[in-house]
């Protein structure tokens, strides 16, 4: 489960290597980034396609664990961070946003702790980034639901995961897609 990240880039630096994507309204989280141990609950920039009619994409901000539009007051539990392909379409929580709102996640890297027991009470963090040591992009959906106090719209996200490829399979059950 893909439940921490690591933006070592600025904001500047990622508007320059998804330099398809436009800026929006990501360049007010610059002060908030680098960030070493990104967790989920925190704002982070994800890529959106403007328009459904449209292949134009810009940055937005929200915040990572995925409220429905129709939940009320955010849900009332944590939110998930991850979203599984194998059920994502037919997954009542997730099921309208990947239908029509689908983002990348761009990110340094992320951690995975492989358990080292069967019980997994002992766990060795690995941090999982490209040998390039560029900025990636794991494939999210993101909702807007409506802040029952303020009327505010809240944005938010899940990272999308999959069955682990061999090299991961090693550390982790799941990997993001």
């Amino acid at each position: 489960m893909c439940g921490r990240v690591f933006v070592k880039s600025t904001i500047p630096d990622m508007v320059r290597r998804f330099e398809f994507a436009h800026p929006g309204d990501v360049e007010r989280l610059g002060n908030g980034f680098p960030v070493w141990n990104g967790a989920p609950s925190l704002t982070y920039p994800i890529i959106v396609r403007e328009e459904l009619s449209t292949s134009m994409a810009g940055f937005l901000s929200a915040k990572w664990g995925l409220v429905p539009g129709w939940a009320r007051d955010g849900g009332g539990r944590p939110p998930p961070v991850n979203a599984r392909c194998e059920t994502i379409a037919s997954n009542g929580m997730f099921r309208k946003a990947y239908a029509a709102r689908r983002c990348l996640v761009p990110v340094d890297g992320y951690f995975e702790w492989q358990k080292l027991d069967g019980s997994g009470t002992k766990k060795q963090p690995y941090a999982i980034a490209m040998t390039e040591d560029e900025p990636f992009a794991m494939a999210g959906v993101w909702e807007e639901y409506a802040d029952k106090a303020t009327g505010e719209l809240i944005r938010t996200f899940a990272v999308v995961t999959c069955e682990p490829n061999t090299l991961m399979a090693t550390i982790h059950d799941r990997m993001p897609v």
